[in-house]
């Protein structure tokens, strides 16, 4: 009998852990799952009759897991690799590869993440490029994730088109009313929810709270870096000295997470690129205001209320201000006679000077 083979090693955190528990949680009671979990991502939702082969966070058993998987594997069966990557191994049965990390197919530097960061990424760049004539088909989570993945097979590869189709989903939030309802407290002016990684743009939206005190202006920023981020951490810590008003909250569970959307004024979102966006589509499912990176990621998940250019802390600051309801003054646009009588005035005064 055929089955269907999860393949998801090094999913364990953030996003991806999210949408794993969301699968697992949907998982049917009649058909048995069969699966290669991080044995990192305790407490998971598993499901009734299940086959599971946990792999641990080293080199050595990430080899391994990928050479049992080629062993496990039947013609007809499905194998959906979680993890963005093809086997290392060849595997039979149909190979499909759920694309959720953009980072592996986009031509971008790497020198905005750190050294070992960056060199997994070149790893699994190569590994995603050399093996992708295993994949029959790959799922995508928006319609610009699927132009990216299409763009970059066509680099690589002039003589086929991949088969590519773009599946969101997520599980619907389980809250009790909305952050507009009198029930509840706005804690925070606007949340981040993000892990520190280059392309979540951090350090220009500290610049966009800096220029705001700049102005007099001192929203409330929370964030959810975990305690690993010491670079964005002591950046934070030098803000707060300035009187800055930011707020670590550290790494949260999901249902923190959806307390902290509930408690606060607003999401803001200035990250560069992203397969999906989590945050923006529960903020929507929450009605919280979003403001956000003016790119197409985030108009496939959401409608903001606000959107910024992410390359300007200036142009982040601004969305503030106007999400605040504060008023811009803008410099006084002179006739050409009255930009006449300055510089007349100008060349008076250096005459009698």
């Amino acid at each position: 009998m055929s089955k269907i083979i999860l393949y998801a090693p090094n999913v364990h955190v953030g996003g991806g852990r999210v949408l794993l528990e969301n699968i697992l949680e949907a998982w049917p009671e009649d058909c048995p799952f069969h699966g290669f979990l991080d044995s990192r991502a305790v407490n998971l939702p598993i499901p009734f009759n299940s086959f599971i082969s946990w792999v641990n966070a080293s080199v050595i058993s990430r080899f391994t897991s990928d050479y049992r998987l080629s062993r496990y594997a039947r013609e007809g069966d499905v194998v959906i690799c979680f993890n963005n990557l093809p086997p290392l191994f060849k595997c039979p049965g149909k190979i499909v590869v759920y694309m959720q990390n953009r980072n592996l197919i986009e031509a971008i530097s790497l020198r905005e993440f750190a050294a070992f960061t960056a060199l997994r990424l070149v790893f699994e760049r190569l590994v995603a490029r050399l093996f992708r004539y295993r994949v029959s088909e790959y799922i995508v989570q928006t319609p610009s994730c699927k132009r990216c993945l299409a763009s970059w097979y066509a680099n690589l590869s002039s003589n086929k088109n991949p088969i590519i189709s773009v599946i969101p989903f997520v599980k619907p939030l389980q809250f009790a009313g909305t952050p507009s309802s009198n029930d509840f407290v706005v804690n925070w002016d606007f949340v981040y929810v993000a892990d520190g990684l280059g392309q979540k743009n951090h350090k220009r939206l500290f610049d966009a709270w800096l220029h705001l005190a700049g102005e007099g202006i001192f929203p409330l920023l929370a964030l959810t870096l975990c305690e690993t981020e010491t670079e964005l951490l002591h950046i934070v810590d030098s803000m707060k000295r300035q009187g800055i008003k930011v707020e670590n909250l550290g790494r949260l569970t999901h249902q923190e997470i959806v307390n902290v959307y509930q408690h606060s004024g607003a999401l803001i979102y200035p990250s560069i690129r992203e397969s999906f966006g989590l945050p923006l589509v529960e903020a929507s499912q929450l009605d919280l205001p979003i403001l956000a990176s003016e790119l197409d990621y985030v108009y496939d998940v959401c409608k903001p209320v606000d959107t910024f250019d992410p390359n300007s802390a200036r142009s982040i600051a601004r969305a503030v201000k106007r999400h605040l309801n504060v008023i811009e003054k803008l410099p006084k646009v002179n006739s050409p006679e009255g930009f006449l009588d300055q510089i007349f005035a100008m060349v008076n005064k250096d005459v009698v000077e």
